[in-house]
């Protein structure tokens, strides 16, 4: 179809605009129920994964928006809608039955809409009823019993995107840093602008302009007085050091680490870098850390104690 005119074309901006509003509804939605459900670590996440799937469709829809001049929207009453319909999912069961019951509506109504868009319009509103049929595909194998693959569809219509961080970044990474400081060393805002001046990689990953996760790493001869830094400069002449990862407690279980780690190796390798280094705790232990580690092929290369003896790391290498 190459155009749509008349009542017919009042009835389709109509649907979009519906559509982009129910992006917010979902968004407080799942948010809402990450407050009220979320009492473990993996309902979380897939909750931080849906309202990332809404918020993402959301961008998609933006450009129909501003195209067709939709709107104005009233954002806070959308949200209010969105925290009522979690209100009535009292368990996880219940939530998985509601959106059992409700989404294969919305799959036929935003498959529909794509049938009947322009060539030019199409490609988005495909997204959107993507979107849908991965959020049903969600309920069915959750109650399928098949928890591990239920997000699935849901991830493979996230769009993250990364990037070189630069100073306007800086509030949100330390808002993620201080989420993780039982990690991490702490950073202020002084030390921060430091250290990402010193830093080989410096890279956020997020989508839109939210900030989900960071790493800094660097190249052997920076100004760094971190013991686990100096102790890889005490023995190799040329290194890439991992100083610290971070992702953000509503973004984890997503695979943003991976794909960080997955870039800055990438990068490494094509800047003939030979060795990556990085330590994770033992004393006491961050056994999610040392996994993620032994999935990369990260070895020990020797162990030391710090923070005044109150930890012991397990330093760690890589050869590309």
């Amino acid at each position: 179809m190459n155009q749509i005119t008349g009542g017919d074309k009042t009835e389709y901006l109509r649907r979009i605009a519906e559509a982009y509003r129910g992006e917010f509804q979902g968004i407080a939605r799942f948010t809402e129920l990450a407050n009220r459900l979320g009492g473990d670590a993996e309902k979380r996440a897939k909750l931080a994964s849906l309202v990332n799937l809404e918020r993402c469709t959301a961008e998609e829809l933006s450009p129909l928006v501003t195209r067709y001049g939709l709107g104005p929207f009233d954002y806070a009453a959308e949200e209010k809608i969105g925290r009522h319909w979690a209100l009535k999912a009292e368990t996880w069961d219940a939530m998985i039955e509601m959106l059992l019951t409700e989404r294969p509506s919305y799959v036929a109504a935003y498959e529909a809409l794509r049938d009947s868009a322009t060539a030019a319009d199409r490609p988005i509103l495909e997204y959107l009823a993507a979107h849908e049929r991965a959020l049903l595909r969600f309920a069915q194998l959750e109650a399928q019993g098949r928890g591990a693959d239920s997000l699935i569809e849901v991830r493979r219509l996230l769009r993250y995107v990364m990037r070189e961080s630069s100073e306007s970044d800086f509030e949100a990474l330390l808002r993620l840093n201080a989420e993780s400081e039982h990690f991490l060393s702490p950073l202020s805002l002084p030390r921060l602008k430091f250290l990402h001046g010193q830093a080989w990689y410096r890279r956020v990953i997020g989508f839109d302009r939210a900030v989900l996760g960071f790493l800094l790493a660097f190249r052997q001869a920076a100004d760094y007085d971190s013991p686990n830094y100096r102790w890889f400069a005490a023995r190799y002449a040329e290194f890439l050091y991992i100083d610290r990862i971070v992702i953000g407690s509503s973004a984890r279980g997503q695979g943003l680490a991976a794909r960080l780690y997955e870039d800055l190796i990438a990068r490494a390798r094509s800047e003939g870098i030979a060795r990556i280094t990085c330590e994770f705790d033992v004393d006491p232990p961050n056994d999610a850390s040392r996994r993620f580690h032994v999935r990369f092929g990260f070895r020990e290369v020797g162990r030391q104690q710090v923070a005044d003896g109150m930890k012991i790391v397990s330093l760690q290498e890589i050869l590309l």
